[in-house]
């Protein structure tokens, strides 16, 4: 479920998640797509207002560049420290 939600993330796809995990919603958190977690106890109402909302990918591309940034800050802290 994890990688397939950052694949459909990656690929711009229209997802609705059940997260079996907390990586996944961890993920789905800091992207803000929280509202594409459909839980197994909601409605079908929920169910099909999830699928008939499209994502605007731009906040979470916005996101994500400023994650990737901050991982690449970490890798270049950690090789640039003598032992």
């Amino acid at each position: 479920t994890f990688h397939g939600t950052i694949f459909s993330i990656l690929n711009h796809a229209q997802l609705l998640v059940k997260p079996t995990g907390q990586k996944v919603r961890d993920i789905l958190s800091k992207l803000g797509l929280t509202d594409r977690i459909f839980e197994i106890d909601e409605d079908e109402k929920k169910f099909a207002d999830i699928l008939d909302t499209k994502i605007d990918y731009t906040e979470t591309d916005k996101r994500i560049t400023e994650l990737r940034a901050q991982s690449i800050e970490s890798f270049k802290k950690a090789l640039s420290q003598e032992d």
